[in-house]
């Protein structure tokens, strides 16, 4: 009986203890479901706030030890416009007009929250000289950037952008002094260089506009963007050095082919004569050596997977800009791996706030307009080269145009669906004609022939070109025995009518490829 009355006071003691457990177990995990409901709650309650504009945050702010955090994906999505995450080197770059900030996972301002990388949102502003203010009463987060790249300095006038659109709303004419029109309305960014604008127009619809200091001063005199006569740019791509059939009175600029990427981090100059004019912009042509028979897609690879290598390459491309005292560059990078597609991107658009800052221009060949993200690259470049041609090429089994008007056509097409700004996109078109030699039906030569060389051949051969309206060009075939030779010209007729196309699509210009294979009179055509 003693034994029995003995064991069930040590089950009952032991059932307490159980309870207890229990108990205390509850008691935790409801105190902390309550801590975590009331710190998702308070996170909720936070608002960010960028230049007056309340941000949808996915992931919410996190608030650790009273700093506030934001994810990665939250400051992609609304916190700026371009972000990119190196995978490699795990660090967050944010890329604006003419600044850069890098943040490296284990940087002061990151921490380790919910197995993700945070990042402390007053660091983000403290790296690109935003202003942050925390409003205890509202629990709000308050960022002010009014140094966002509004007005464009061209030849003859400022165009004002509208920051929200991302668009021209309109023109200030180059004549007197500007007028500050509210003081609140100016400030200055980090490095006193540029005053920021309050444009109000006829609608009173307020825009703010940036000009730069101590350069040239204007009157904000907001006009309609095409009432005035826009003229065409005009380049000329040259591969060491000017030809005699330039006429450097009709072109505005020239660019080059002086630099050679051969390595990971290194640039060969090729042999190049500079021409001695003072009206032309010049520009150096970097490549990544797709010409050549060895040619090497690991190069580009090895360049934008090491930050020691890209920075040896800006570093080399702006000493030598600076030397040679040119205008800028032009990347010509080609037959690069789709894997390395957005980490190039990334480095085109460090480069270009490097050649920005510098007062140096920076223009991106494409040989299509798939080649990079059009629309995030022309924010940062001065211009886009987009090739209208390359279809067909010498090494091509089947004979064909390489350069028709009806492909150039659809171009056009694309350039609507897929630019945002068409006054970034210059039309590459060439100058140049192949001659296909055909037996049986089967290719078995193909050579460029100039314009030059093309009329000589006509001549000789007493052949007369007829149009071919598939193409939309001057057409050349002839058989002599079992040989067939085929020609689609690019002629003056064929030139100006994709000149007309970048005119009546509102381009920036035309860039003509290349020096050497034109005439004079191409630079003369008129558009009707």
């Amino acid at each position: 009986m003693y034994n029995l009355v003995m064991k069930n006071r040590v089950i009952n003691k032991t059932n307490n203890s159980y309870i207890c457990v229990s108990i205390l177990i509850v008691y935790v995990l409801i105190t902390l479901g309550i801590s975590m409901l009331f710190l998702k709650l308070s996170n909720k309650d936070i608002c960010l706030v960028v230049n007056d504009k309340s941000l949808y945050l996915k992931d919410g702010i996190v608030n650790i030890k009273g700093t506030r955090y934001i994810t990665r994906e939250d400051i992609k999505e609304n916190f700026f416009e371009h972000v990119f995450y190196d995978k490699i080197s795990r660090t967050l770059i944010i890329t604006t007009w003419d600044e850069e900030a890098k943040i490296k996972k284990g940087d002061q301002g990151t921490i380790e929250y919910e197995a993700e990388t945070v990042y402390s949102v007053k660091m983000l502003a403290e790296k690109l000289g935003y202003t942050y203010v925390e409003d205890v009463k509202t629990n709000n987060i308050y960022i002010y950037d009014y140094i966002e790249r509004d007005i464009k300095l061209n030849k003859n006038r400022v165009e004002i952008y509208d920051l929200n659109k991302n668009s021209v709303i309109g023109v200030a004419e180059k004549k007197d002094r500007i007028i500050l029109l509210e003081t609140e309305a100016v400030y200055k960014d980090s490095k006193n260089e540029f005053l920021t604008v309050k444009i109000t127009t006829s609608n009173d619809d307020t825009y703010i506009g940036r000009i730069k200091k101590n350069s040239v001063e204007y009157t904000a005199k907001v006009k309609d963007a095409h009432s005035e006569e826009d003229n065409l740019i005009v380049i000329t791509h040259v591969e060491n050095k000017v030809a005699d059939t330039t006429d450097l009175t009709k072109i505005d600029a020239l660019a080059i082919e002086m630099l050679e990427l051969t390595s990971s981090n290194k640039l060969e100059t090729k042999k190049y004569t500079l021409p001695n004019t003072k009206d032309v912009e010049i520009y150096a042509v970097i490549d990544n050596g797709y010409k050549s028979a060895g040619f090497d897609t690991n190069i580009i690879t090895d360049l934008v997977q090491s930050d020691k290598n890209k920075e040896v390459v800006a570093d080399t491309l702006i000493n030598f800009v600076m030397e040679n005292e040119l205008d800028g560059i032009v990347i010509d990078f080609k037959k690069f791996k789709v894997s390395d597609k957005d980490l190039l991107e990334q480095y085109i658009k460090e480069l270009a706030v490097l050649m920005h800052k510098n007062n140096k221009k920076i223009l991106v060949k494409m040989q299509a307009i798939n080649s990079y993200n059009i629309m995030d690259i022309e924010y940062f470049v001065d211009y886009i080269l987009l090739q209208a041609y390359g279809l067909r090429t010498v090494s091509s089994k089947m004979a064909g145009p390489h350069s028709s008007i009806t492909d150039t056509m659809k171009i056009m097409n694309e350039i609507e669906k897929n630019v945002i700004n068409r006054k970034k996109i210059i039309l590459e078109i060439p100058t140049y004609s192949i001659l296909w030699t055909e037996r049986g039906g089967t290719v078995i030569d193909a050579k460029e022939y100039s314009m030059q060389a093309v009329n000589e051949y006509l001549k000789e051969n007493n052949v007369k070109p007829a149009y071919n309206s598939a193409s939309g060009q001057n057409y050349v075939s002839y058989t002599k025995g079992i040989i067939t030779y085929k020609m689609w010209l690019e002629d003056e007729y064929s030139i100006g009518k994709k000149m007309g196309m970048a005119y009546y699509q509102e381009l920036a210009g035309v860039c003509v490829y290349k020096s050497g294979e034109e005439l004079k009179r191409i630079y003369s055509i008129k558009i009707e």
